[in-house]
């Protein structure tokens, strides 16, 4: 990721008679990956879903637990970064996760049984915490049988759609580089 932001602002010669290397001053590098990595995980988290690479790993996910009055609390694993459907076994369909905000509305409409949710109609949100997700109806079985969405890969590695570059790129401040 590096190299090609190197390239494409222009930071890399395209000679291949010489090559130039510093051994003092500022390290360029250094100061280009932590905002390549900064603006990365602004994507994973709120960026544009289309820009991403979402994956399913409701396998790996723990069954939801009950919190009462029709609602179930989803742990998310530690390297998942944002849910954008999840279904539980009882369901009939899944469910889009909506943004935290929304958290309280649902386990409030969960409490009325005329605007509940349904095993046709279930819903889902982002926990306040952003490591869980509320989910409602939470009949019997919890499991979580598909959860989609995108997970952190790690610090050295970067999982986009081929656009999400130039998102990337777009954001980046090379201030300090001239």
């Amino acid at each position: 990721m590096l190299e090609r932001f190197r390239l494409a602002g222009g930071f890399e010669h395209l000679r291949s008679d010489c090559a130039i290397e510093a051994t003092d001053g500022v390290d360029i590098n250094a100061l280009i990956e932590e905002q390549l990595r900064r603006i990365y995980t602004e994507l994973l988290l709120t960026g544009p879903r289309e820009l991403t690479a979402p994956e399913e790993f409701g396998a790996t996910m723990k069954d939801a637990a009950y919190l009462g009055t029709n609602t179930g609390l989803v742990e998310l694993p530690a390297d998942v970064v944002r849910v954008y459907e999840i279904k539980l076994e009882s369901w009939e369909t899944t469910a889009d996760v909506k943004d935290a905000e929304e958290a309280e509305a649902l386990k409030m409409r969960a409490d009325n049984q005329y605007t509940a949710p349904t095993t046709r109609y279930p819903a889902a949100a982002t926990g306040s915490d952003g490591r869980t997700i509320v989910v409602s109806p939470a009949g019997s079985p919890r499991t979580v049988s598909m959860a989609r969405g995108v997970r952190d890969p790690g610090p050295d590695k970067y999982t986009l759609e081929e656009a999400g570059l130039s998102w990337i790129f777009e954001r980046m401040k090379t201030d300090f580089m001239l």
